[in-house]
């Protein structure tokens, strides 16, 4: 890199906020944010780096911009001492300080929808915060051109997902600059119009003629469940009487509950939301992907602390289907 190109991103960086007080230096040394750089000289005392005068200005002008004229000087969004103004991204969001920030993208799923929204009322004006599902596969791809910094991800059962869930990043060049964040496991199965599963029915029985499906886009992580069940079971996927098609968990539950399908394939929580009836089939992994100094900034760490919360547990007991156990852990690199 050319001194001229060193400083225009050394410029860029101060003047969007990535370089923040780490969480945790150890674990931010093994996930190095930066290819090439050393962690510990950004922020360990004594050796950190300082922006040259001229960028300093730049960024402190920037700071009064993003933050108004009548914020604290060295207090960060959410009130976090010593941090920079945040331009990163909550999982599965289009987040934007006054204009600033990336789009990500991901997976659908009703209890992450909720807790976006609850931070978005909690920063106010600060950021505006849009939950956009977009499947699995498309919400890697728009990670991979950097149109995305975040992607929820889910693709077969929990017990494969160590392995699945690695491999599916793989086939993505950029994936060297990505870790993988477990959130929690929920339940996977299909979703019923109510009094469509009579006692004594079969899987099979679902793939008659006479069932309506709301079927998935290709590349969703439900449309991937589909396929493990086609396996187990043994059933002629051509046999599905296909009369709409969904984009993400709650557009499939909705459907159905409007009458416009019979089944479709979704996790337990979105049928709750709908008052419909759910046939469990197994578990799966929801993990998000994202850039490696995505992990430390304010936003994803609040969205940790938020479902670790007492009232977010409530709200997952109420949905259902949900296991908050390894929220947060590090999946990928292990």
């Amino acid at each position: 890199m050319t001194a001229r190109a060193a400083r225009a991103a050394l410029a860029f960086r101060f003047r969007f906020g990535d370089l923040e007080r780490p969480i945790d230096l150890a674990l931010e040394r093994k996930l190095a944010p930066f290819p090439g750089e050393d962690v510990a000289q950004h922020h360990a005392q004594p050796g950190r780096i300082e922006p040259p005068h001229h960028l300093a200005a730049h960024h402190h002008r920037d700071r009064r911009r993003l933050l108004g004229d009548d914020h604290h000087e060295g207090v960060g969004l959410l009130g976090d001492p010593d941090r920079r103004p945040v331009s990163g991204a909550v999982v599965g969001a289009d987040v934007r300080i006054l204009g600033e920030g990336k789009q990500t993208a991901g997976s659908d799923d009703p209890l992450l929808y909720r807790v976006v929204m609850q931070i978005a009322n909690q920063i106010h004006a600060r950021a505006m915060i849009s939950y956009t599902p977009t499947g699995t596969q498309l919400g890697l791809a728009l990670l991979a051109r950097r149109r995305a910094d975040m992607c929820g991800i889910h693709w077969g059962p929990a017990e494969e997902s160590g392995k699945r869930h690695p491999a599916l990043l793989k086939q993505f060049s950029q994936h060297h600059d990505w870790v993988l964040v477990r959130l929690f496991r929920r339940e996977q199965g299909l979703i019923l119009a109510p009094d469509s599963w009579p006692a004594g029915s079969r899987i099979e029985d679902l793939f008659s003629p006479e069932r309506r499906w709301s079927a998935r886009q290709e590349g969703a992580g439900s449309q991937r469940f589909l396929q493990e069940i086609i396996t187990r079971h043994g059933v002629n996927p051509a046999a599905r009487r296909i009369t709409s098609r969904a984009y993400s968990e709650r557009d499939a539950a909705s459907q159905v509950a409007m009458g416009q399908a019979d089944v479709a394939t979704g996790i337990r929580a979105a049928a709750t939301e709908f008052g419909l009836d759910f046939l469990p089939i197994g578990w799966e992994a929801f993990d998000m992907t994202m850039h490696r100094g995505v992990f430390f900034r304010t936003l994803f760490q609040k969205l940790l602390e938020q479902l670790r919360g007492g009232e977010v547990q409530s709200l997952a007991r109420m949905l259902g289907g949900y296991d908050l156990t390894e929220c947060g852990n590090l999946v990928w690199p292990a």
